[in-house]
């Protein structure tokens, strides 16, 4: 007999939480920003986050923070419509915590100094093939044999286990100080910048 006298500690929490969401606030400070622009990108901000039904996210990423004590969600781009180039940047949901790996070396609570990172997805063998035409051979037909050697629950089935890898790549680059023809005044901008319309 199993009683969980924690679940409703939870609910708590979890409650609370959803009573209080946080949200994105620019703040103008510095460089020559204004109230008035910090208006424009807090516009900006919540655009994305009502196209992308944030608050369900959010409430998504509580809960297992709450109960498994982490939880993520994913901010993607993503064509604006089927007959449009344009990209728009949207928050996606990671409904299972358990499918990240992030560097475990990074020391900051956050994560933000990791250098890589994978996001695991059960999807089934048909949805696969769609999205990825030309890999059929790698899955079979559902066998328990991937390149890696045996599956251990990557091929299965009605399912097959794909991996998102993301890492940061590090570069050299140069800070150059110009001076502005007005006393006291100078611009900061990187090497690379040059030719890239920075002037």
């Amino acid at each position: 007999l199993t009683t969980n006298v924690v679940q409703q500690h939870n609910f708590s929490i979890i409650n609370d939480a959803m009573q209080n969401k946080p949200g994105i606030k620019y703040r103008a400070v510095g460089d020559g920003a204004s109230k008035e622009g910090a208006d424009v990108w807090d516009g900006i901000a919540r655009q994305i986050e009502y196209t992308s039904n944030f608050q369900s996210i959010l409430d998504v990423a509580t809960k297992s923070q709450v109960e498994g004590g982490v939880g993520y969600w994913r901010v993607i781009t993503e064509y604006e419509n089927d007959t449009s180039f344009n990209q728009v940047i949207k928050f996606a949901p990671i409904t299972d915590a358990r499918a990240v790996y992030i560097d475990p070396d990074c020391q900051q609570a956050d994560c933000s100094d990791a250098k890589f990172a994978f996001i695991f997805n059960d999807m089934l063998i048909e949805e696969f093939n769609r999205l990825y035409p030309g890999h059929e051979d790698a899955i079979g037909s559902g066998g328990s044999v991937t390149a890696l050697g045996e599956s251990y629950g990557w091929v299965q089935k009605d399912h097959v286990r794909v991996a998102g890898n993301f890492w940061v790549e590090e570069q050299k680059d140069t800070l150059i100080l110009v001076e502005d023809t007005e006393p006291g005044k100078s611009t900061t901008l990187l090497k690379s910048q040059i030719g890239q319309g920075a002037f």
